[in-house]
């Protein structure tokens, strides 16, 4: 309760601030400084030779952001096929991109969300390190959030043109600066800095580790029986915002109403999502797998899948790249066009509380019951 009031009163302290105090000197700032990012840019285009050296900053936690910047980089390979491209993001996200075909190298920075103005100073002193010993040519920052800190760090650590996505006042420290478009799909967001520098960035070309050992993890029988996959948490659960998630004792609700149905269940997580799965009630046909996977078995474990039941996270972007259906909950206040499973497909179902009225576990239990037909 107190995590989720003060991350409301956070959103909205920002919001009015910059409405009357941020947005008018943000127009004001960006009208002075067009000339300057005109002649970079055009600056950039004469030179003769190509970049020969790229940065990616993508500082974005998650494993369906993750996924979306694994669907660019062939484009961004592609259109660069000499220069040293590098990927920038938090060192808690470097595993997400183990194996990623194309980059030369990977740049781990602490998260400047977690651990106040330490933290931010933590988080800019690998650009500065960048700057003085190889700077970059081109930097494109593609994450669509109003986050100011990956804008200021990509123009620390390029000397050449910076390019991104995001509000007005990331916007300041672009050459190349992209609005946020709040109707697009999140993927569609992040393509718009490569495409504003002509890099067609479609069809996405998702990166699908293969197959890993489970070790043991699942029964044999169940991987091939194709169990149904529940995520009861998702970082929002960890951070108190519950009303953002549907809540995990109704994940427990739906899971005991199918095994009495005769169905496998197998739980997945994260590490922190270990505490809601206290409320399911042991049974043979249940399976735990919460933290206990890597990246990649996670990704073996839901493509064995009948069906992925979760909230609005990370697995249901896995889910929908894997092409296994989906029925998910997103709350009331989630932007449907940005956030529902990428590429959109009619497998995929999203439960939403409209006017006041809650998903019950009775209408998502139905919701699966009717995708679990063989006509689905």
């Amino acid at each position: 309760m107190i995590g989720q009031l003060l991350y409301r009163l956070r959103l909205q302290g920002n919001k009015l601030c910059f409405r009357f105090f941020g947005r008018p000197f943000c127009w004001m700032m960006l009208k002075l400084t067009a000339p300057v990012r005109r002649s970079r840019r055009q600056r950039f285009e004469r030179y003769p030779m190509p970049p020969e050296s790229v940065c990616v900053a993508f500082f974005r936690r998650g494993l369906g952001d993750a996924l979306y910047l694994s669907a660019l980089w062939p484009h961004i390979r592609q259109a660069f096929p000499k220069a040293r491209l590098q990927l920038a993001t938090f060192e808690a996200s470097l595993l997400l991109f183990d194996g990623l075909p194309g980059v030369d190298s990977r740049i781990g920075c602490p998260d400047f969300h977690r651990a106040g103005p330490r933290g931010l100073v933590a988080f800019m002193r690998p650009a500065l390190r960048m700057r003085t010993a190889d700077s970059f040519d081109l930097c494109f920052d593609i994450s669509p959030t109003l986050d100011a800190p990956s804008a200021v760090w990509c123009r620390v650590a390029c000397r050449g043109l910076v390019a991104g996505v995001g509000g007005l006042f990331k916007q300041l420290f672009f050459d190349v600066p992209v609005d946020i478009d709040w109707t697009k799909p999140f993927f569609e967001a992040m393509a718009q800095p490569l495409k504003a520098m002509g890099i067609p960035a479609s069809p996405p070309s998702f990166f699908i580790p293969p197959e890993t050992s489970l070790n043991g993890l699942l029964p044999e029988d169940v991987q091939q029986g194709a169990a149904i996959v529940i995520a009861p948490g998702g970082r929002k659960q960890a951070m108190g915002i519950r009303d953002e998630a549907w809540r995990f004792t109704h994940f427990a609700e739906l899971a005991a109403a199918l095994l009495k149905r005769g169905y496998r269940v197998v739980l997945v997580g994260a590490e922190y999502d270990r505490a809601y799965v206290a409320s399911f009630d042991p049974h043979p046909n249940l399976f735990d797998l919460t933290g206990k996977t890597s990246v990649r078995q996670l990704f073996t474990v839901v493509r064995k899948a009948r069906i992925v039941l979760c909230n609005n996270s990370g697995l249901l972007h896995l889910a929908a790249v894997l092409e296994v259906p989906t029925v998910s909950y997103a709350s009331p206040e989630q932007n449907l066009m940005r956030w529902a499973p990428y590429p959109a497909h009619p497998r995929h179902m999203v439960l939403q509380a409209r006017d006041g009225v809650p998903v019950s576990a009775e209408k998502f239990l139905a919701a699966v019951l009717r995708r679990l037909q063989p006509s689905a």
